[in-house]
């Protein structure tokens, strides 16, 4: 299509939103689109991920806590890049990358896609308290189009919108049937244990599931992910008694699919149970909102909905260990997904009935929270997230009146919300005092 694409991306690991931005980086490229990366993240990660962009900004210092200041000089980053670029559209995903890309589109007068990769796309602890309002109140409904990876997360971003979004989208993530391909398992399933996640709070108190589940049965796991809960599986591994060996730790790895020939059984959730799937390998959904249970082919198009998060599916009366233990061979044709995996999770599939159509930019009320932030009443070394004249004077703002209503509630509860602390943390501090004193 010729367009040149500005995607704007906070952090870079590897995990589910990585993966997803290296095929769209690909599928772009391949049709004639130019890719421009704008990321937090260095060189090096960007290049491991294989993010092949045809132009990249690295090292901005996206953050949570970004002060006006810092906020200001992104947005000028961003638009001067743009503008070098001659950048056509402006695609933004999570986290703090969101706003200062989109301030930065209306800047340059350039459309927006604003990418939500689950329902904790929209949860105000990855964003703060303000930019979190701001997500819902201006940028949703500012953007061209809104896209959303599955039913579930479609519907979070419609319930949080304090105004109607122009246009919303559910472009689920897919997998490469040709790079995730292999033959069935033969029997009995060995067993050792492939699961793959990153090692973060949410999914790890999945993983604790899964050790539970397992535990005193015989069964191997060997964990491919890292991350900073890494260190709660690792002492869980000694407390429900597994032997040494019988638990490993690979690390990130950059070669799933070669890994899987290895295991007949894998356990994942989101893209990483989908490319276990499309692989043959009998799948464990081991999601952050619910136990690990065996998928079948029955039960496989229900988490679509949810991407193969687990929320919402229904725990099996056998439990996990039982299920394995009794794993029958001529019902194994009910754990193969292959097939499933080709009819509704293809990403080619996905991306072309997509097309990711031009986009046409309308000014928003983003403009007005853009000179709000150079008013010189607006201090310049305090942070976005909870600046308290920006609260104040956000009200002032042109937006639609039902939008206004929902932003006063949510700004009236953020204010009692903070004053309950402060009170807390004031008679906290006299309490403390008056112990100091009858003691001195």
């Amino acid at each position: 299509m010729d367009r040149t694409i500005l995607i704007s991306v906070a952090e870079l690991s590897h995990g589910g939103l990585e993966t997803r931005l290296a095929d769209d980086i690909k599928f772009l490229r391949a049709r004639g689109d130019r890719v421009v990366l704008a990321t937090g993240a260095d060189a090096g990660a960007v290049a491991r991920l294989d993010l092949s962009a045809d132009a990249a900004l690295y090292k901005i210092p996206f953050n949570r806590a970004m002060s006006v200041e810092r906020l200001t000089d992104i947005i000028g980053q961003l638009a001067a890049l743009i503008e070098q670029e001659r950048v056509d559209e402006v695609w933004a995903h999570p986290f703090p990358s969101i706003l200062p890309s989109v301030l930065a589109a209306e800047v340059c007068a350039r459309p927006r896609r604003v990418f939500l990769h689950g329902p904790l796309s929209l949860a105000n602890s990855g964003y703060g308290n303000l930019m979190g309002a701001l997500l819902k109140q201006f940028v949703l409904p500012a953007a061209e189009e809104v896209v959303c990876v599955s039913e579930e997360t479609r519907a979070a971003a419609v319930s949080a919108a304090f105004g109607p979004m122009a246009r919303i989208c559910v472009v689920a993530n897919g997998v490469d049937g040709g790079v995730f391909a292999g033959p069935a398992p033969g029997f009995p399933l060995r067993r050792r244990i492939l699961a793959v996640s990153r090692l973060d709070k949410p999914r790890v108190r999945a993983l604790l599931g899964l050790l539970g589940a397992l535990r005193g049965h015989g069964w191997s796991i060997d964990f491919a992910g890292d991350g900073a809960y890494r260190r709660v599986l690792e002492r869980a591994v000694r407390l429900y008694g597994y032997d040494a060996g019988q638990v490993r730790f690979l690390g990130v790895r950059n070669d799933i699919a070669d890994l899987h020939p290895e295991y007949d059984v894998v356990a994942a959730n989101g893209r990483a149970f989908l490319e276990a799937a499309s692989a043959n390998k009998v799948c464990i959904l081991a999601g952050p909102d619910a136990p690990p249970l065996l998928v079948t082919v029955d039960s496989f198009g229900a988490l679509a909905s949810n991407n193969y998060s687990g929320r919402g599916a229904q725990p099996s009366e056998v439990g996990l260990a039982a299920a394995l233990e009794d794993f029958d061979p001529a019902e194994a044709g009910r754990f193969r997904l292959r097939e499933q995996v080709e009819q509704i999770a293809d990403q080619q599939k996905i991306l072309e009935s997509w097309q990711a159509p031009p986009l046409t930019f309308r000014p928003s009320a983003l403009a007005g929270l853009l000179k709000l932030l150079s008013d010189e009443t607006v201090a310049r070394d305090v942070a976005i997230r909870d600046h308290p004249v920006i609260l104040r004077r956000i009200k002032e703002l042109d937006w639609s009146p039902d939008g206004r209503l929902a932003f006063q509630a949510a700004y009236i509860d953020f204010l009692e919300t903070s004053r309950a602390s402060l009170n807390q943390r004031l008679w906290s501090a006299e309490y403390r005092l008056k112990q100091l004193q009858s003691t001195g």
